[in-house]
């Protein structure tokens, strides 16, 4: 088992503060990660694609349609 200091009220204060700058970084390049993700260029789809859904096989709506904008 862990064993945490025991430490005054503005020592706990500091310590929380620090963590908590850790913690809005973390946010930040989370997010950051996350739009560069949406950014990537997409890539266009070639070949019809088939998938099992619970109906049955069925086909994407761009291989008997064309592409959708």
């Amino acid at each position: 088992m862990t064993t945490h200091r025991i430490v005054s009220h503005e020592e706990w204060i500091e310590a929380r503060k620090q963590h908590l700058a850790r913690e809005t970084e973390l946010t930040r390049l989370r997010d950051e990660l996350s739009q560069s993700r949406r950014d990537l260029p997409w890539e266009k789809v070639e070949k019809p694609t088939r998938s099992r859904g619970r109906t049955g096989r069925s086909r994407s709506a761009t291989s008997s349609r064309g592409a959708v904008s």
